[in-house]
């Protein structure tokens, strides 16, 4: 039930920890992706991006490991 549109590098490649990012208020897509992938509550994160082309960004850390 979730479309991915792109996968791809992040900007940087030094991220310690996983982190999401939610662009337009989708609290059950994090969450499955906070479950599925194992990310602390702290590194979930909220933001406004009027126009933007995806609901919810994930980063994959360095910390990741398939289960």
């Amino acid at each position: 039930g979730v479309n991915v549109v792109e996968v791809t590098n992040a900007e940087r490649r030094d991220y310690a920890t996983s982190v999401i990012i939610d662009y337009t208020g989708k609290p059950y897509t994090v969450r499955h992706f906070a479950d599925l992938l194992n990310v602390a509550q702290g590194n979930i994160f909220s933001g406004s991006a009027p126009g933007a082309q995806v609901d919810v960004v994930v980063i994959v850390g360095s910390d990741w490991r398939n289960p």
